[in-house]
């Protein structure tokens, strides 16, 4: 059996065009960070953080980025009223192998594919 986790997408570029979400400057060839999930453009100077939904069925965890926010508190926010919208669904569908979470642009950039043999 394989076990594989795919991280979030988060692509540095050199912008062409655009402007940041967060501060609203102009990103006209400086270095930025392309989030493809979401289609925003932020400066690379900022720590921004981000709310992610996290698959999980015990063989494959994806994360898909759903928004970009300024601060930690933002995110562990909007992170935590998506998981109390997610449980009402789960008491009406049953079970999801989905939740939200929150992470820095940091730690979703070191992240990296991987690919583990597990025994049963």
């Amino acid at each position: 059996m394989r076990f594989e986790e795919y991280p979030p997408k988060v692509v540095e570029i050199k912008a062409r065009y655009g402007r940041c979400r967060l501060c609203c400057k102009e990103l006209v060839g400086q270095e930025a960070i392309f989030l493809p999930d979401v289609r925003a453009v932020f400066c690379a100077s900022h720590t921004p953080y981000l709310v992610v939904k996290e698959y999980d069925d015990g063989y494959k965890r994806s994360y898909t980025v759903v928004d970009v926010v300024g601060t930690f508190e933002e995110a562990c926010q909007k992170s935590n009223e998506l998981n109390s919208s997610l449980a009402k669904a789960r008491d009406a569908a049953g079970f999801y192998f989905s939740s939200y979470a929150c992470m820095s642009v940091k730690d979703a950039r070191s992240m990296r594919f991987r690919s583990v043999e597990i025994e049963e």
